[in-house]
């Protein structure tokens, strides 16, 4: 069911992207710090409703998931980011950040009446900011992540990596001017000519961008990369290179490979974190090379 409700995630945001929606991307200026909010002092029902943030400290990782409002229109599909975790702000996948918080739920609901815990600043918890129905103000509370409900055990795993939508980037393809490909000795440029688009200077229905667009789009991020250090690098060339050139003049490269065995390390904006298929690029080098046959 999970899997299902993921598909429906992507294919909802692929078509958002392709041109059915158009916003800028806004930042939340929202940090849910622990220390900006009053502390109850025994712990109350947290609905998942409620929830505005959740942040794991473990020391394998730590990660943070939180609501930003400027998202909270039509034109998202999602007001919920990871916001720490990576070294770029992610778009979180909204059944992920569902699971998560019925774990809380569940979390909250096992500890209720007892005595809010006193977990000092770095150690292994979980910190939920909450608007408490009861009192009608924004509260913050930490748990520890020792001797977790079964439905809460998840809270011990889970990375940032499980919550995170798994598209490399998200465009809006009516906010860009032109997308720039280059694999082999090849570029490719579909660019916007007044209300049709052209593809390498033939031109192609709204239709046919979107497809092709989506095909760009569509490829998944598969795992971390285990070393992301900036001495880390695979020896050989890059696979494909993908420029989205928006309206407004901002730029955003996402460079596919080299590849290592069947994987391919994905540089976004310059950051180096995940790594896709290698067949999932080939496939993509593949459609263009025949589109322009």
């Amino acid at each position: 069911m999970k899997k299902l409700l993921e598909a429906a995630v992507l294919a909802g945001v692929l078509l958002l992207a392709s041109g059915c929606g158009s916003a800028e991307m806004p930042e939340n200026k929202e940090t849910y710090s622990y220390a900006s909010y009053a502390h109850p002092e025994m712990v109350g029902a947290i609905d998942v409703s409620s929830i505005l943030s959740v942040a794991v400290n473990r020391p394998e990782g730590s990660w943070r998931v939180s609501y930003n409002p400027e998202k909270d229109t039509e034109a998202f599909y999602s007001a919920w980011e990871v916001t720490e975790g990576y070294q770029t702000v992610r778009m979180a996948d909204i059944s992920s950040v569902r699971t998560l918080f019925e774990a809380v739920e569940t979390l909250a609901e096992s500890r209720q009446g007892q005595k809010a815990g006193q977990i000092e600043e770095g150690k292994s918890g979980v910190t939920v900011i909450y608007e408490d129905q009861s009192e009608h103000e924004v509260l913050s509370v930490r748990f520890s992540l020792d001797d977790l409900p079964e439905g809460a055990l998840m809270l011990q795993s889970l990375t940032a990596f499980d919550l995170i939508l798994k598209l490399p980037v998200i465009e809006n393809l009516v906010d860009l001017k032109r997308v720039e490909l280059y694999f082999n000795t090849e570029k490719v440029n579909l660019s916007r000519k007044s209300d049709c688009w052209v593809l390498n200077g033939k031109e192609i229905t709204q239709e046919k961008a979107r497809a092709l667009y989506q095909i760009v789009m569509g490829i998944l991020l598969q795992g971390e990369l285990e070393d992301k250090s900036k001495d880390f690098e695979v020896p050989g060339e890059s696979l494909l290179t993908v420029r989205y050139i928006e309206k407004a003049g901002r730029t955003v490269e996402v460079i596919f490979g080299p590849s290592n065995d069947y994987r391919c390390q994905v540089e976004i904006d310059g950051a180096e974190e995940f790594w896709v298929y290698e067949e999932d690029v080939e496939n993509i080098i593949s459609t263009f090379t025949k589109e322009l046959q």
